[in-house]
């Protein structure tokens, strides 16, 4: 072999390998979207969005490309690894991440507390529309006692969602949940 055919089927191995993880990538962020997980599905979003994959990348776009993917995957590994540890399941590590606005390497008591207290007043008020038609003013009533309370739980458990400026990504998160859940299970 000559070494332009060594460097030529380098390169193209390189091309290949990125365009593999990208698919999996692409499967983290539709496994996101269907468990209802907005944190997880922007990270899955966020940790390669500086680079384009296309088969014509350069070797340098590609190993960039592989650092930050293998990067966003150890910080998934270390999420996943933290909700088995603490044993957080039926949404209570989505809503703890919601919360913060990002994907969590680590839970506090505190933060269980408090993403379980808003779990359990979403499930209230979803349980009290369960026999009703489903309908966007409907949703609304549902909508706006638990943001109510999302603001008043997470403020008593010291977390202040409403003190950024303008758009609040953690009230947005669990705004936009709380509305797929009230239209999920429409008859």
């Amino acid at each position: 072999m000559y070494v332009y055919d060594f460097r030529t089927t380098l390169e193209n191995g390189l091309r290949s390998l990125v365009m593999a993880m990208e698919v999996c990538r692409q499967q983290q962020v539709s496994r996101a979207i269907s468990e209802n997980d907005q944190p997880k599905q922007d990270h899955w979003a966020e940790c390669t969005a500086s680079h384009i994959v296309n088969p014509g990348m350069s070797v340098k776009e590609c190993c960039n490309y592989l650092i930050r993917l293998y990067e966003g995957v150890c910080i998934a590994e270390g999420h996943e690894d933290a909700i088995s540890e603490k044993h957080l399941y039926d949404d209570v590590a989505v809503i703890a991440d919601m919360i913060m606005g990002t994907t969590l390497k680590a839970y506090s008591d505190n933060l269980i507390a408090c993403a379980r207290e808003v779990r359990d007043v979403a499930r209230e008020l979803l349980h009290a529309v369960e026999y009703l038609d489903r309908t966007k003013s409907g949703c609304l009533k549902v909508l706006r006692p638990f943001m109510r309370n999302v603001i008043e739980i997470t403020k008593r458990y010291g977390y202040d969602l409403t003190a950024e400026k303008g758009y609040s990504l953690p009230l947005g998160y669990l705004q936009s949940w709380m509305e797929r859940r009230y239209w999920e299970n429409q008859k």
